[in-house]
């Protein structure tokens, strides 16, 4: 009995692990899929979790800001003076399966985000606000080159 009680608490988390894991494998940009690590695709679950981000409806402009805080954590995207670490942020996307001029573009924006927002992020800040400029900024950004036509 109870390993079906645990069983059903369980249920709502993974239902919500495999609707985000289905989002991020149907994910494209400019109609070339993003092909989302499994490691990677496991810090985006887990810090959808935390925040109590079950769904692509969820991520709403107030939990972006703590979901980028969560990822940029996790992944150990953090330089010696506890800032956005730009080298291994970009290389990031360096490492994925996109065309080329694709990822450069990327690169572009996002390393233009961080040069602009990167120095006034707090890894300390426990409301996020601090994330908030580079997160629109990121967010922005890949919604302006990714969009479909």
């Amino acid at each position: 009995m109870w390993k079906k009680l645990i069983l059903l608490a369980f249920i709502p988390i993974i239902s919500c692990s495999e609707e985000l894991r289905k989002a991020m494998d149907d994910a494209k940009c400019k109609g070339h899929d993003l092909n989302v690590s499994e490691k990677r695709k496991a810090v985006i679950v887990d810090c959808s979790m935390q925040l109590g981000i079950k769904s692509k409806s969820d991520f709403t402009p107030e939990k972006l800001p703590c979901f980028s805080k969560c990822l940029i954590e996790k992944q150990g995207l953090v330089d010696e003076n506890g800032k956005p670490h730009k080298e291994k942020i970009l290389q990031i996307q360096s490492d994925s399966k996109l065309p080329e001029e694709l990822k450069a573009e990327i690169r572009k924006l996002m390393g233009d985000c961080l040069d602009e927002h990167g120095s006034k992020i707090q890894m300390d800040d426990k409301t996020c606000k601090s994330f908030e400029p580079l997160t629109m900024c990121v967010h922005k950004s890949y919604m302006t080159l990714c969009k479909e036509k």
